[in-house]
């Protein structure tokens, strides 16, 4: 078993813990040499990265001696492994060859690989082919008398069980077979017993009768007495688990002296074997139990402890996705934020400011560790190296607060920095519309579920009183605390670095409104999101004379949209924004005629070719033209390139982006999905997806990178506090400064307006690039036609902000 992860949550007054368990190759399977032992012993043991080198290299070595079986061994070895790491295709590459290499469809070996191509094609959410795979693993198993292999596919029926009637009749099945084998000692039979009772623990936190409760805490003790028989005491890593799951129960029963003896005994057999995986789930239950018994200090420490361990495994941390979660923001998560939960407690409890300030430090670098964590999640890959990053609070210029919002269970905080000294600001309750006061456990899910409506209200261009509370009411309850902090400074406040976390991410800061001064907060600021200060690389000016590349796309071609992911043909809103004509008044923009023509306007379309087009009308942005004609003429010094409509093909656009180039800028929509996978940008022909947007972006000429880019159609999935991250993505990974994007679709006239000004600003008077976004938004409230906050609200600046 590898990478056994427990998460404390506590939830209607109970704390549960949701174990992760990945099954060893089975035992039945004789390694023949020891490179593959070696891999074996890696694979136990969670090296996931080193075992995939020996695997590698034992299919290398065997392929020179000829030896098939060994080279079978080999590849679903390394399927196994991939599949670990969540390389899911290349896991299936292996897999499918050890399959071809088999000498007889009977070969007993066939059906544990079947069996991890089910595992596979269920990471990859592809039900039917998972089924299929794990129909050809039973009948192999059966075929063969392998009940070891009947065993785990019956666990991982379990595991994707959809409900609670269909896990227990999986379960009944795997028991009965359990119970034939309860006098065969096998320690993998060890192994499933843990697995059950992990199920079991699962299931015990949703029950609500005491009597269910009862009997499904005695038949989890069952079963971990049954592991515990099965498994020899020289295997310290199931006795480990044993030990762990015991004293969670005890802990979810209350008895927390118990369960701190038993998590100590867990933590002792885990250190015996560095097993940092392990260590993360004990010492995190150890630190709850000190938490429960009111020992903050012992309880933090244990937490610190919990947070290394995973900060010494965290490149080898499988990045996984099950209905569009994280593994690790799911499972880990809760590890930071209750850490962060107790600094917080303890440093608000302190007078002296020397100690108050040394926690307030640690509660930052955790922020900023858990924000590198969560974005390397996002992006599917631990690519991003801390030991390059240069920027921390100390470089910020004076005149700039950086703000941290902390959005507990009970409270909301702020962690703010203004000159290279800590702040701390607690609120305990808000006030909603009616003058009701909001405070206590309901804090986070009231604000949790009142900002995704308050967004989609913007989305949907509506005024309603929600959407009049959360500006001005939000401001009042969250901001106006912090507005005092703000004001007391020797120097003036001009900038603010937000860096935001979970459902704060789809809330603009600008569009906080005093109602007093009857002020939005990007009258009085210029406002930066970023997405962790330790993410940020040196600053780096815009230069003099700025090489730029404009592209725009009016309108998709019914390629584009035939290239489009289904989900996104069969859900596309009309939005109104999108119907409309691009009107621009000439004082401030060139004309320049909106024309769309075909060579045969007459011509039947056949209903598929009617439907592409009546699907690309829905993405049209008749003003893309206008506004980088606009932008054309701003950078014309510069001698900027421009692709407009048919010359922006994906992979002429490609060719250029391998260029040097200090501001790209793109009118055209972009999609930021919640996952990195699934986000892309819309050329004339074809999606470019974000990842290989990344690797283009990053393929300038070495010392060189871009400064800037826009986005300035792009929208993030909605209601999803992780989409955003995809701007994040794009900038860090590859070394872009800055990233201009929108978090939901917006006027396409108002969107050229407020760029012809953000790059006259910016370029022509040399202003910040925080500086000329607000200068932007700022006139666009002032006009008549633009003024409401749905217009200008979603701009967000990411990255550096000079």
């Amino acid at each position: 078993m590898k990478f056994f992860y427990a998460q404390g949550v506590i939830k209607q007054r109970h704390i549960f813990a949701l174990w992760i368990l990945l099954v060893n190759p089975f035992c039945s399977i004789v390694f023949a040499n020891n490179l593959l032992d070696t891999a074996a012993r890696q694979m136990q043991d969670g090296f996931y990265h080193d075992a995939l080198s020996s695997y590698k290299k034992a299919l290398k070595d065997s392929k020179q001696t000829t030896s098939f079986h060994q080279q079978q061994l080999a590849m679903v070895g390394l399927g196994h492994t991939l599949y670990l790491l969540s390389q899911s295709e290349q896991a299936i590459k292996y897999l499918k060859q050890a399959l071809e290499l088999s000498n007889h469809a009977e070969d007993p070996i066939n059906g544990q690989v079947h069996y991890y191509l089910s595992l596979v094609f269920e990471q990859l959410e592809d039900s039917n082919a998972s089924k299929i795979h794990w129909d050809n693993a039973l009948c192999s198993a059966m075929q063969h008398g392998d009940t070891v292999l009947q065993a785990f596919l019956y666990l991982a029926s379990i595991k994707r069980a959809t409900d609670i009637v269909d896990l227990d009749n999986q379960l009944e099945k795997l028991e009965e077979l359990l119970l034939q084998e309860e006098n065969n000692v096998n320690q993998n039979w060890g192994i499933i017993h843990l697995n059950v009772a992990e199920h079991l623990i699962r299931q015990h936190s949703k029950e609500t009768s005491l009597h269910s409760e009862r009997d499904s805490v005695r038949r989890v003790h069952g079963h971990l007495q049954l592991a515990k028989k099965h498994l020899p005491e020289t295997a310290l890593r199931p006795q480990s688990q044993i030990l762990g799951l015991r004293g969670l129960l005890y802990e979810n029963d209350k008895r927390y002296d118990e369960a701190l003896v038993l998590s100590r005994q867990a933590i002792e057999l885990a250190n015996q074997i560095s097993a940092q995986d392990l260590l993360i789930s004990h010492e995190w239950q150890v630190g709850r139990l000190y938490k429960s018994k009111g020992n903050r200090a012992e309880a933090i420490d244990n937490y610190r402890r919990a947070v290394s361990h995973v900060e010494a495994i965290r490149q080898d941390i499988p990045v996984r996705y099950q209905d569009g979660k994280s593994s690790f923001n799911e499972l880990l998560g809760p590890l930071y934020q209750q850490s962060i939960d107790l600094l917080l407690q303890e440093a608000a409890s302190k007078e002296n400011d020397k100690q108050k300030q040394k926690l307030l430090s640690k509660v930052r670098i955790l922020l900023e560790q858990f924000k590198q964590d969560e974005l390397e999640d996002f992006l599917q890959d631990r690519c991003i190296n801390r030991n390059d990053t240069k920027f921390s609070l100390d470089q910020i210029e004076v005149g700039t607060a950086v703000l941290y919002p902390i959005l507990l269970p009970d409270r909301f905080e702020w962690l703010v920095g203004i000159n290279n000294k800590l702040h701390q600001i607690q609120i305990f309750e808000f006030t909603d519309l009616e003058g009701n006061k909001h405070s206590g456990e309901g804090f986070f899910d009231q604000l949790n579920e009142g900002i995704p409506d308050f967004i989609k209200d913007l989305r949907g261009g509506w005024d309603s009183p929600w959407s009049q509370f959360m500006f001005k009411g939000l401001y009042k309850s969250l901001f106006k605390p912090l507005q005092s902090l703000l004001t007391v400074q020797d120097v003036e406040i001009e900038t603010l670095v937000y860096i935001p976390d979970g459902i704060m991410r789809l809330l603009p800061l600008s569009m906080l409104q005093d109602e007093d001064k009857n002020e939005y907060l990007i009258e009085r600021y210029a406002i930066v999101t970023v997405p962790g200060l330790s993410l940020l690389n040196a600053r780096i000016d815009m230069p003099k004379q700025v090489k730029s590349l404009l592209v725009g796309l009016s309108v998709p071609s019914n390629e584009m949209m035939r290239n489009l992911p289904q989900s996104m043909q069969a859900s596309r809103e009309q939005e109104k924004f999108n119907s409309q004509s691009c009107s621009l008044d000439k004082e401030n923009f060139q004309p320049v005629a909106v024309t769309r023509t075909s060579n045969n306007q007459h011509a039947v379309q056949d209903d598929s070719t009617r439907k592409l087009s009546e699907l690309a009308e829905t993405y049209r942005l008749p003003c893309a033209d206008h506004e980088v004609t606009e932008l054309e003429i701003i950078l014309s010094e510069y001698q900027p390139l421009k692709l407009l409509n048919d010359e922006f093909k994906r992979d002429d656009f490609q060719k250029e982006l391998r260029k040097n180039y200090d501001i790209v800028h793109i009118a055209s929509h972009a999609h930021f999905d919640n996952n990195y996978k699934d986000s892309f940008i819309m050329s004339y022909d074809k999606p470019l997806e974000l990842d290989k947007f990344e690797d283009l972006l990053g393929a300038q000429i070495q010392g060189n990178s871009i400064n800037m880019i826009s986005l300035s159609a792009c929208v993030t999935a909605e209601g999803n506090d992780r989409a955003p991250l995809g701007f994040s993505g794009v900038a860090l990974k590859a070394n872009v400064k800055t990233v201009l994007g929108t978090l939901w679709l917006v006027d396409d006239a108002a969107t050229a307006k407020l760029m012809k000004t953000f790059y006259r600003k910016l370029i022509k008077e040399s202003y910040s690039k925080a500086n000329a976004l607000q200068e932007a938004q700022k006139e666009l409230i002032k006009s008549e036609k633009w003024s409401d906050a749905k217009y200008w609200a979603p701009f967000i600046l990411i990255g550096h902000w000079q």
